[in-house]
């Protein structure tokens, strides 16, 4: 309904807009036409009769000879006239008014001449020629008015062409509010319209996929934070119930602690993951920032300081510290995770110049090319069978890869003998001062 209002208005607006246009355009040429064709009649009959006037004033010899010669123009009444107004002779019934040159006096012309020391001023009707010209204005406006409405069936119709992608693309919008996904904006047009098509599916693609990622992301979001929130509850409730020694007790709390470091873990990733990109915050010395990142997480997880051999060169680059902490991080748990027995993990910082190359191994049971090829996606999981508890959220790789891009780095698994090693690019400041 909607979309034939508004096609209809429109249509009406192009049609009395087209229309008014032709409409004035046509009247104005008739008007135009009107007044040449009447003053083209205007001069020719004053033509005639100066012509006239001249014969009768070359051949007057007296007023006998007036007489002789008003059979020889018929339709011209002449009056002779001293050079004091005084009348000498009239062929006409009206006494004409003395005249020199051309004159037009209602429905009759006059023309005069001085000569031998008389003027002659000869008149001539001008009601036939008057009745025929109104005839033609007649002619000329029952001509405009077909011609109008003939303008304004021809532009329904043709605003009717026109707006009919419009038509189609607004009738495709109303049924893309309620279809699935798959459905796009269609027209039959081929020129402009197809591109603004075109456009909008690109645009509406786009809305799509933010809809679908922040659908997803409250979803998982709310499937992440569920097990161990259940966890934390289980425990804290167990807790309550049962009596426990002072040694028992602290067991638990550690265990709680370790919990609630998960949940933290699980938190940050999920908003890092779904944040915008916050500004670069640098340079900074990454060969530091790693150490102490290392330190840090080692003293967390309760690990020995010989769980990760460090090989750190001196290189600076332009990025947050809070990227790096949570890039590196990630990155740790990853290995972590998935190490067998004590874990072993190397990490190195060097840089070829141009770039800072940071790599992390394990020496776990390594990564198919299959899992090395989606192991960035967000909630991917190598073994879908593992559980929340002892498997992480799924997201930390899709964390890494995010904020690495979003510093102009790249990131990506490299085949190794035995085990799983990452290896992050990132451009240094010696190379972005001198692009």
């Amino acid at each position: 309904m909607f979309s034939r209002c508004l096609n209809l208005n429109l249509r009406l607006k192009l049609t009395a807009l087209l229309s008014a246009s032709v409409a004035l355009a046509l009247g104005i040429v008739f008007l135009g036409v009107a007044l040449l064709v009447r003053g083209q009649a205007l001069n020719r009959r004053f033509s005639e009769l100066d012509a006239n006037v001249k014969r009768i004033s070359m051949e007057w010899t007296g007023p006998d000879s007036l007489r002789e010669m008003q059979d020889d123009f018929p339709g011209v009444d002449v009056a002779v006239f001293r050079n004091d107004g005084t009348l000498v002779v009239s062929s006409g019934k009206r006494v004409p008014p003395v005249v020199q040159g051309k004159l037009k006096e209602g429905d009759t012309l006059f023309a005069g001449i001085q000569s031998h020391g008389i003027t002659l001023v000869g008149s001539s009707s001008w009601s036939e020629t008057e009745v025929g010209l109104r005839q033609l204005d007649l002619v000329l406006a029952a001509l405009w008015l077909p011609l109008v409405a003939l303008t304004v069936a021809v532009s329904w119709y043709g605003g009717g062409l026109v707006l009919r992608p419009v038509r189609e693309l607004v009738t495709s919008a109303e049924a893309l509010s309620e279809a699935s996904d798959g459905m796009s904006l269609q027209t039959t047009d081929r020129a402009e319209f197809a591109a603004l098509a075109t456009s909008l599916n690109n645009l509406i693609g786009r809305v799509r996929h933010a809809a679908s990622l922040q659908e997803q992301f409250a979803s998982d979001a709310a499937h992440e934070l569920r097990n161990p929130l259940a966890l934390l509850r289980t425990r804290i409730e167990s807790n309550l119930r049962i009596a426990r020694s002072p040694e028992e007790h602290v067991r638990s709390q550690e265990a709680l602690l370790r919990q609630i470091e998960k949940l933290t873990l699980v938190v940050e990733s999920l908003l890092s993951s779904a944040r915008r990109r916050a500004p670069i915050v640098g340079p900074i010395q990454l060969d530091d920032c790693v150490e102490r990142t290392v330190h840090a997480w080692l003293e967390l997880r309760c690990l020995p300081p010989e769980t990760a051999r460090l090989s750190l060169e001196p290189v600076t680059v332009a990025i947050s510290i809070e990227d790096v902490d949570i890039v590196l991080r990630n990155l740790l748990d990853n290995s972590a995770r998935f190490s067998t027995g004590s874990p072993q993990i190397e990490v190195q910082v060097t840089g070829d110049g141009s770039h800072a190359i940071l790599t992390v191994r394990d020496f776990g049971s390594g990564l198919t090319d299959e899992e090395m090829k989606h192991a960035f996606e967000r909630f991917y999981r190598s073994d879908p069978g593992r559980s929340r508890e002892d498997g992480g959220a799924g997201i930390g790789l899709a964390v890494v890869k995010r904020i690495v891009e979003s510093n102009q780095g790249r990131v990506k698994f490299v085949p190794v003998d035995y085990g799983a090693m990452v290896k992050i690019l990132l451009p240094t400041c010696e190379n972005e001062s001198s692009g």
